[in-house]
C-alpha cells in the first residue's frame, strides 16, 4: 500500500514518479514496420491475412466495412438508457467544440489600409481508431468523431478491431454512427492504421489519423508519420490531485481510484500532492477501504503500487512546483480557493476545480474532450479540439495607402537580405505605367 512521503525527501524516487510510463516502441518497431510495408504493397490481401492471424477472424475484403443494416441492428442491442447517455454526451461535445471555432475568422486592423484575418478550412478526410477487445470505449468514439464533424470534415473513416465472428461491440457501432462516422471498418492493430494511412482497394486513404490504441497501434501511427499526420500518441490515463487540509479525503481517494482502474496493465498514475500530512494519512486510510470494495481491485492496486504516490509539500507553492514539473493529464484542485491555485498552474491537460468537479464527469459528460496529453506532454501539447481537424489560413488585404505606409520598411529589409526582386515587387505598384 502507498506510503505518505515528503516531496523534499524523495531523492531519486522523484525522478521515477515524474517520468512514470515512458512509451518505447523499439520492441515492436520491426514487426510493425513489416505490417505497414505489407499493407502498403498488397492492400486488402494483407489486411485480411493479418486480421485472420491477430484477431482470429476470417473476413473477405467485401466484409471489412460494416454495413448500414448491421449499424441499425446495433441500436436495438443497446439499452435506451445508454443511447440517451450517448445523445447527452454528443450534445455537450458539440456545444463546446462549436464554441472553439468562434475566435477563428475575426478581422483585425493592423494599421490604416492593412487588414489581416484568420480563416479555417477542414481537413477533407480523417481516420479514427477506436480500441475494442476486452475494454471497448465507445466514449472515445464520440470524443474523436464529434469534433471532426463540428469542424466540417467531409469524410470520417473508422477502424476498430473485430471480436469473435467478426463483430464489433454494438455500443461502439452506435457511438460511431451517432457521432457522425461516414464509414466503419472491422480492422484493428497496425494493419488498420496502415490501411487508413496508405489506402487499400476497400479502405480510403486519409489525411490524418487520430485515436488511442495499444503499443502496436501507437507504433504504427508514429511510423507512418509524417507521410500522414497524426495526433499526439496517447499513454495511460493519469490524475494528480492538489489539496489542502480542508479537502474531503473520501472524495480524493475516490478520484484517485477512478483513474487507477483504467485498463489491465496497472500503468495509470494517480497522485495526491498536499501541504497537509494529516490529510494524506486520511486519504491513505480511505484508499485501503475503497480498494477492498472495488470490483477492479487488481487493476487499481497495480496502478497505485507502480505509479501512485501520496506526497506532502511544505506549502501549496511547493506543491505547485511539483504539479508544473509533473504536467498531469488531469489536474484536480481541491483547495479552499481553487481559482487562485489555478492562476499558478502552467502545465496540465485539463483542470477540474472544486469538490464537485471530478475527472470522471469530464471523461463522459461536460463537453470538454477527454483525449489529452499524457506522460508529461502537457508541458508542450494541448488536448484534442477542433484545431486538430482544421487548417487555419491567414488572409492579408492592403489598400494602396496601406502598402505605401509599409513600403520603406519592406524595401529596406529586402535590400538588406539581398532579395532585390522583393523591393521591385513593392515599387512596381507605385510606378506610373508607360503610355503606349
Amino acid at each position: 500500500m502507498l506510503e505518505v512521503m515528503r516531496i523534499e525527501e524523495l531523492g531519486e524516487e522523484r525522478d521515477r514518479i515524474i517520468e512514470r510510463t515512458r512509451l518505447d516502441i523499439e520492441e515492436v518497431r520491426e514487426n510493425v514496420q513489416k505490417i505497414i510495408n505489407d499493407v502498403k504493397t498488397r492492400g486488402d490481401k494483407a489486411v485480411v491475412e493479418y486480421t485472420r492471424r491477430f484477431d482470429e477472424t476470417e473476413l473477405s475484403p467485401q466484409e471489412m466495412e460494416v454495413a448500414e443494416a448491421e449499424i441499425q441492428d446495433a441500436y436495438s442491442k443497446i439499452s435506451p438508457t445508454l443511447l440517451k447517455a450517448f445523445q447527452h454526451m454528443k450534445k455537450n461535445l458539440e456545444r463546446f467544440h462549436k464554441f472553439q471555432l468562434i475566435t477563428v475568422g475575426r478581422r483585425i486592423k493592423i494599421e490604416s489600409g492593412v487588414i489581416l484575418s484568420r480563416i479555417w478550412r477542414p481537413i477533407e478526410r480523417v481516420g479514427v481508431y477506436i480500441p475494442g477487445g476486452s475494454y471497448p470505449y465507445p466514449s472515445t468514439a464520440l470524443m474523436t468523431i464529434v469534433p471532426a464533424c463540428v469542424s466540417g470534415v467531409r469524410e470520417i473513416v473508422v477502424c476498430s478491431p473485430p471480436r469473435y465472428e467478426g463483430s464489433i461491440p454494438s455500443s461502439i457501432l452506435v457511438a460511431c454512427h451517432l457521432a457522425g462516422a461516414t464509414r466503419i471498418y472491422r480492422i484493428g492493430g497496425a494493419q488498420g492504421i496502415a490501411a487508413m494511412a496508405y489506402g487499400t482497394e476497400s479502405v480510403p486513404k486519409v489525411d490524418k489519423i487520430l485515436g488511442p490504441g495499444n503499443i502496436y497501434v501507437t507504433a504504427a501511427k508514429l511510423l507512418i508519420f509524417p507521410e500522414v499526420d497524426i495526433d499526439l500518441p496517447a499513454g495511460p490515463s493519469e490524475v494528480l490531485v492538489i489539496a489542502d487540509e480542508r479537502a474531503d479525503p473520501r472524495l480524493i481517494a475516490a478520484d484517485l481510484i477512478s483513474q487507477a482502474e483504467h485498463g489491465p496493465a496497472g500503468a495509470s498514475p494517480a497522485i495526491l500532492v498536499t501541504d497537509s500530512k494529516p490529510l494524506a494519512n486520511r486519504v491513505r486510510n480511505e484508499l485501503q477501504q475503497m480498494i477492498e470494495e472495488s470490483p477492479n481491485r487488481s487493476e487499481i492496486e497495480a496502478s497505485l503500487n507502480n505509479y501512485g504516490a501520496l506526497l506532502v509539500a511544505n506549502d501549496l507553492d511547493s506543491a505547485l512546483e511539483f504539479v508544473n514539473e509533473y504536467a498531469p493529464e488531469h489536474l484536480q484542485i481541491m483547495t479552499r480557493k481553487p481559482s487562485k491555485v489555478l492562476d499558478k498552474v502552467i502545465n496540465a491537460g485539463t483542470v477540474f476545480l472544486g469538490p464537485f468537479s471530478p475527472v470522471a464527469v469530464g471523461d463522459y459528460a461536460t463537453g470538454a474532450n477527454h483525449v489529452l496529453p499524457t506522460g508529461g506532454f502537457a508541458r508542450t501539447q494541448s488536448g484534442l479540439s477542433v484545431d486538430d481537424f482544421i487548417k487555419v489560413m491567414t488572409v492579408q488585404e492592403l489598400s494602396k495607402n496601406g502598402l505605401k505606409q509599409l513600403k520603406e520598411t519592406v524595401t529596406t529589409l529586402a535590400d538588406t537580405e539581398g532579395l532585390y526582386a522583393h523591393s521591385k515587387a513593392i515599387e512596381a505598384r507605385f510606378q506610373e505605367k508607360e503610355k503606349e
